[in-house]
């Protein structure tokens, strides 16, 4: 996104901070880029916010709050002053769709995303699943899962078609729907990984 101009972005479902993080990737290229960090856990907020302020961030802020309320993000004070949603824009919802239940409406919820975004922006999902996957990889996935089942955050899988289905009318850019692994890789992929199809990625940009 960054190489094809992009200069801010939102980030939803950051976590807690590790090395290479959005500001610091995009930072490489474009270190006037703004970006937004989203998380509904405090503690990886308030991590997040005491990272930035060892580094002096001015351009990148981090707030509370869930991604299936697109207007307490899209409306936060923090992302109005550093995102111009007039002007093209990445969104990154980086495995964070798989604890968004069907009953919470998960495709209206990326429609309200799609629709705020202005055209020529891009988006970013990588989701969790096992329908390509083989036996040993299926039964490794459905038992971190079914550790899960009794949290706050269930893990929801999902295939292939529906995984597309939360890019709209977006055109996906090369190489389309793929495993995480191989989209775009900087290095030799483990094509014999039985982990490599367990996890879905794309990026779409808006016409």
């Amino acid at each position: 996104m960054a190489q094809q101009g992009i200069r801010q972005f939102l980030d939803i479902g950051s976590g807690i901070p590790t090395e290479g993080n959005t500001h610091q990737v995009v930072g490489a290229l474009a270190p006037d880029a703004h970006v937004v960090y989203v998380d509904n856990d405090l503690v990886a907020v308030n991590q997040s916010v005491g990272l930035l302020e060892r580094e002096g961030a001015t351009t990148t802020t981090v707030i509370e709050a869930d991604l299936r309320n697109p207007s307490s993000i899209l409306n936060h004070p923090q992302a109005q002053r550093l995102i111009d949603f007039d002007k093209p824009m990445g969104l990154l919802i980086v495995s964070v769709l798989p604890f968004v239940p069907p009953a919470d409406n998960p495709h209206e919820v990326m429609a309200q995303y799609r629709k705020a975004l202005p055209s020529g922006s891009y988006l970013a999902i990588s989701h969790v699943s096992v329908e390509e996957a083989g036996p040993e990889a299926r039964e490794q996935v459905a038992a971190v899962a079914n550790s899960y089942v009794e949290t706050s955050d269930p893990i929801t899988m999902r295939g292939r078609e529906e995984f597309h289905s939360f890019f709209g009318s977006f055109k996906l850019v090369e190489p389309g729907v793929v495993y995480s692994p191989d989209w775009r890789p900087d290095q030799t992929v483990n094509s014999d990984d039985p982990a490599r199809p367990c996890n879905f990625a794309a990026v779409g940009q808006k016409p």
